[in-house]
């Protein structure tokens, strides 16, 4: 907990930074979903999102998704909030609509900064929390910079303490929504439908057995849910949680009634959480966005999941199953819609902020059912930018399905430090770099929005020669992540391989271990790309790796990401360094 005391002080730093009500504002992070939403027609271009209202039934008959009033302000040039904007939004688009992001016609721009609150100890236990209103805390009072309207005032929030008297404060919409599974499905179908929805969806079989905490799921199911899906299936406690839920979205009888959602912890026992937020004072933390929570203690959970044998069947005899999504999907951007039903029932996954799994992982014992016959027909992914949450209707009109899923933890990887870091720089030598953007060969030089990846492939020629009955596929694309800045004059190129992540047995984030690549070309477009293609094509001879080979006929190094520091130049040394052998920037510490 000394972290957490510590904490406090930074905190009270960055507080004073926001001297008088002006925040800092912070670029997206790489591993954003892209994603847009259609603003009012009198709402100015820039809005950030403050707080997640009162919660009522939607207005379209055709639609299951319960709607938040979400309350935005606009942003003025020197980082100040202005006019108060609320926009109705379906809560299973929440978790994309954080608060304190900042977003320009409809699209994300950056964040504003807040404080980290690191993985701290509490107790869901009944005695150990309350719910509390926001007026009984004096919140709107106390947190005058976000400058809440009173008519939030009614809003729940979960109180919680820590074992040296620290109080965390938590949104309920939030903990419903980040925290009761981890799709957006899951809220979307207990508060509308009840927990026995959930099971249907996600679930084959019902074959209970308490000494194993057996769950059949299915195959389109995240083994993420298993948790939480063990507890509604054999917790009291969790199911109690659920009802209370649904009854309460269950009491509004009409479109025009609303109420603040009331979510308690669905377990009890033990338990770390993590995230952003402000100081209220040395002892009051306001937890407005969730990044990480840890799964109840308790006996290891059986994960059943269904496959085919052909050998014991005829072909095709299996359910339909989705085909991934198509390559390039992660430069994509989906406009969310909650006003139209989805066509269909095969869901279209987007990415809400990654979710941080902490402390030690329930452990999962995964076992098959052998069910005889091929797996079936492949279905077509859904090709509609727009989608939306609810049951599918079917009548050609809508977009397709979304369901929101939070990927286990990834922000703050190499990609991410080396962008925070590049636009960390330009604001220490604003007179020597500029220009921070990302790059793509179709695109070129962006400065705004979420970064895109370049994709690194070989294109297929025909006639490729067979082995067996199976053709010769070229290697599946590989994702790259090209920064491009303007140092000294010189465009600077830094070049980064997508990190597949994952998490270690003890919950700590990892990554794959790549090099990566700054390069000075030239400042005409057309000859800078040809020279990013004829490097592409070096490291895909390598294995889609960046070796110390000679990869272009231009100036160009190449670094590991060592030492590390601090936020917020986390590769502040590496970058320094390579620049300065690479066009003799020095500069003095």
């Amino acid at each position: 907990m000394e972290s957490l005391i510590r904490q406090s002080d930074s905190a009270r730093r960055t507080t004073e930074q926001r001297h008088g009500g002006k925040f800092e504002f912070l670029q997206v992070n790489v591993s954003t979903a892209r994603i847009r939403f259609q603003p009012p027609e009198n709402a100015p271009k820039i809005l950030v999102p403050i707080w997640h209202g009162s919660v009522s039934k939607n207005p379209s008959n055709e639609n299951t998704t319960p709607i938040s009033d979400v309350v935005f302000r606009s942003l003025r040039s020197d980082n100040s909030l202005g006019s108060i904007y609320h926009i109705p939004s379906a809560i299973s688009f929440l978790g994309a609509l954080r608060l304190g992001s900042v977003w320009s016609d409809g699209r994300q721009i950056g964040r504003l900064a807040m404080t980290t609150l690191p993985s701290t100890e509490v107790c869901f236990d009944d005695a150990a929390w309350e719910c509390v209103t926001a007026r009984e805390v004096r919140l709107i009072k106390r947190f005058p910079e976000f400058d809440i309207p009173f008519g939030q005032n009614d809003s729940w929030l979960i109180q919680l303490h820590t074992r040296t008297g620290k109080t965390i404060l938590v949104p309920c919409l939030e903990f419903f929504t980040r925290c009761y599974g981890r799709s957006s499905e899951t809220s979307r179908l207990i508060a509308t439908y009840g927990l026995d929805a959930v099971t249907k969806r996600y679930l084959y079989g019902h074959e209970l057995n308490s000494d194993q905490l057996k769950i059949q799921i299915k195959n389109n199911t995240s083994h993420k849910e298993a948790a939480f899906l063990a507890h509604a299936l054999y917790s009291e406690y969790t199911q109690r949680k659920c009802k209370e839920i649904h009854a309460c979205m269950t009491a509004l009888f009409s479109t025009k009634s609303r109420t603040f959602l009331k979510a308690e912890p669905w377990f009890e026992g033990k338990a770390l959480i993590a995230g952003e937020g402000f100081w209220l004072d040395d002892d009051t933390f306001l937890l407005l966005n969730i990044n990480g929570l840890s799964e109840p203690e308790g006996l290891p959970i059986t994960i059943e999941r269904q496959r085919r044998t052909a050998e014991e069947g005829a072909p095709g005899t299996g359910n339909a199953y989705k085909k991934p999504p198509p390559v390039g999907a992660s430069n994509e951007e989906v406009s969310l819609t909650d006003t139209e039903a989805p066509d269909s029932n095969y869901a279209r996954i987007v990415f809400d902020p990654p979710f941080k799994t902490l402390g030690v992982k329930r452990t999962l014992i995964k076992k098959k059912q052998r069910l005889p016959g091929k797996k079936g027909k492949a279905l077509q992914g859904d090709v509609r930018s727009s989608l939306a949450p609810g049951d599918a209707r079917g009548k050609g009109k809508g977009g397709g399905k979304s369901e929101a899923e939070s990927p286990e933890w990834s922000q703050g990887g190499i990609l991410d430090q080396m962008w925070q870091t590049c636009h960390s720089l330009a604001k220490l030598y604003k007179n020597r770099i500029s220009n921070i953007g990302w790059y793509t060969l179709s695109l070129g030089h962006q400065t705004e929005g979420i970064p895109q990846y370049q994709f690194l492939t070989i294109k297929q020629k025909p006639g490729l020669p067979t082995l067996g009955k199976s053709k010769l596929t070229p290697p599946a694309p590989r994702a790259a992540l090209i920064i491009r800045m303007t140092v000294d004059a010189h465009h600077i190129y830094i070049i980064e391989i997508y990190r597949k992540p994952s998490c270690t047995e003890d919950g700590e984030f990892k990554e794959e271990s790549y090099c990566g690549l700054m390069v000075r070309l030239p400042t005409d477009r057309k000859t800078a790309n040809i020279q990013l293609q004829l490097i592409f094509a070096n490291i895909l001879r390598h294995e889609c790796r960046i070796t110390d080979k000679v990869l272009s006929s231009h100036p160009h190094r190449v670094f590991i990401h060592k030492p590390r520091e601090e936020q917020p130049t986390p590769l502040k040394k590496v970058v320094i360094s390579n620049l300065d052998k690479l066009i003799g920037f020095s500069v003095e510490e």
